[in-house]
């Protein structure tokens, strides 16, 4: 009876092993998904215009997430207000990832694309909806609401900073919380679609 009841504990130990050993990686799964993600990204469904994500972070429509993907140097020269800046490592903890808020939007964000593009991914092949990339990053950004006076256009390569700033403010830049009652409109293609509850805001624009 003690030998059965010891063969039995081995072969449910042995079984937990075996769904252990099966549980697909991060990294595994992005491999598999590639392809298709990669025709996704293609179709430039998922890179919103500096305009559409200023206007969902300026109304009253969609709760929001802005999560900055860059290294912590550049993050500390400029970043836009109320983003948060997150790691790779992050993106691939299945902890933080089951964390995430549902009914919200997630946008990635990088100096230019690569990075973002790099995040989406990731989360992407883990099934997590409502994410979007901005489009043109944060130099686009800038050149959309930064102010010239303060930024100063620069040669730069692939994913990085285009833009040269005398201190490192962070988000107190300008152009980093423009003032929604003193930029000119722009014209975009909207591709964000709503979800969650409405979240009203106070002193944004509606």
């Amino acid at each position: 009876m003690k030998i059965q009841h010891f063969l039995t504990i081995i072969a449910v130990v042995a079984g937990a092993g075996l769904l252990v050993v099966k549980q697909p990686t991060v990294n595994s799964k992005l491999a598999k998904a590639e392809p298709k993600l990669e025709a996704q990204i293609e179709t430039r469904k998922f890179q919103i215009d500096p305009g559409e994500l200023f206007e969902i972070a300026n109304g009253d429509a969609m709760q929001l997430r802005i999560y900055d993907v860059r290294n912590e140097s550049d993050y500390n020269i400029f970043h836009i207000v109320d983003s948060e800046r997150i790691s790779e490592s992050q993106l691939k903890d299945p902890k933080w990832v089951s964390n995430l808020p549902e009914q919200t939007i997630k946008v990635f964000v990088s100096n230019d694309e690569r990075a973002a593009t790099k995040a989406w991914k990731l989360l992407a092949a883990q099934n997590v909806q409502n994410i979007y990339i901005l489009g043109g990053g944060i130099n686009k950004w800038i050149s959309a609401y930064g102010e010239p006076s303060a930024a100063r256009r620069i040669k730069a390569g692939d994913d990085k900073l285009k833009y040269s700033f005398p201190f490192a403010l962070g988000k107190a830049q300008p152009g980093a919380d423009p003032d929604p009652h003193r930029v000119a409109p722009r014209k975009f293609i909207k591709k964000v679609k709503p979800v969650g509850p409405t979240v009203r805001k106070s002193g944004g624009c509606g």
